[in-house]
């Protein structure tokens, strides 16, 4: 029951109709005037569904620690002084900056 041409001297006589959440689902009627906006609009419906919009964002669960330690191996390390940054000064400078975030 996609996309039908209804021969009623409308319009616009591209009916789309779609039930994007299943047959149990809210159902989505749209006319148009041609067969080329009622597909995108069906493809549209389609992936605004898969996006899964209403679940919103995830939660970033990584700590600053490893995200400190991941841009290290990514990109720090292809800097002049990486060589002298140890684990331990990062951790230290990591409380620096809680700190002084925490006093802001």
């Amino acid at each position: 029951m996609s996309i039908r041409n209804l021969k009623d001297g409308h319009k616009k006589p591209w009916l789309c109709e779609r039930y994007p959440q299943g047959r149990s689902g809210k159902r989505i009627r749209k006319r148009f005037a041609t067969k080329g906006e009622a597909l995108a609009f069906e493809k549209f419906t389609m992936a605004e569904v898969d996006e899964k919009p209403w679940l919103g964002d995830k939660v970033e669960l990584r700590s600053l620690v490893y995200m400190i330690d991941l841009w290290q191996e990514r990109h720090g390390q292809s800097l002049a002084h990486s060589k002298y940054i140890e684990p331990l000064n990062k951790r230290q400078k990591i409380k620096r900056w809680r700190r002084k975030l925490v006093t802001l």
